[in-house]
């Protein structure tokens, strides 16, 4: 299975459905208490299987946030992205940069940028967001569930903005 998802975000294509709902509803069945999905779902027919799963084992979303950020910050951001293939460690540019430009913090290795991260592959994930993605805003908003956070901000302001949200959703609706 890692296989194919590997074969498909190295393309800068989406995970198919049924995929990802496998993939995921396994780990939820397995997880303890809480969780937070992160980048899922990504389609409404994800969002529905998602919906039907956590009925049949008694569950519910509390939250959809949604870290709203315009397309050229994106671009810069992800791009900026680097990580050491030795290590495994992750630096971003902009905001994480490796003290010597260019090796890994943690190891002597040369940092590398994954193939989805390149701008041109950014740009297309972009544009398969808006296509997929997009309706899934209506359909949560009908639900009552989705919040939006403005993530033009530095990491420790989006957090707190993150915190806060979470906090006064859930507190609202106990």
């Amino acid at each position: 299975m890692g296989k194919k998802v590997e074969d498909y975000l190295r393309r800068g294509s989406l995970v198919p459905d049924t995929i990802m709902v496998e993939l995921t509803c396994a780990k939820l069945d397995m997880a303890q208490g809480g969780w937070l999905l992160d980048g899922f779902p990504r389609t409404l027919p994800q969002a529905q299987e998602l919906q039907g799963f956590l009925t049949s084992c008694g569950h519910k979303l509390d939250i959809v946030l949604s870290l709203e950020l315009k397309e050229g910050e994106v671009i810069k951001r992800l791009t900026s992205r680097w990580s050491c293939p030795s290590c495994g460690e992750v630096f971003n540019l902009l905001s994480r940069p490796p003290k010597a430009a260019g090796k890994c913090d943690r190891c002597p290795a040369a940092l590398t940028q994954r193939p989805d991260d390149t701008e041109a592959t950014v740009r297309r994930r972009l544009m398969v967001y808006e296509d997929l993605t997009r309706p899934l805003v209506a359909y949560y908003r009908g639900e009552h569930l989705f919040e939006e956070v403005d993530a033009d901000r530095g990491m420790e302001e989006v957090a707190q903005a993150v915190a806060g949200v979470i906090e006064g959703t859930v507190l609202a609706r106990k």
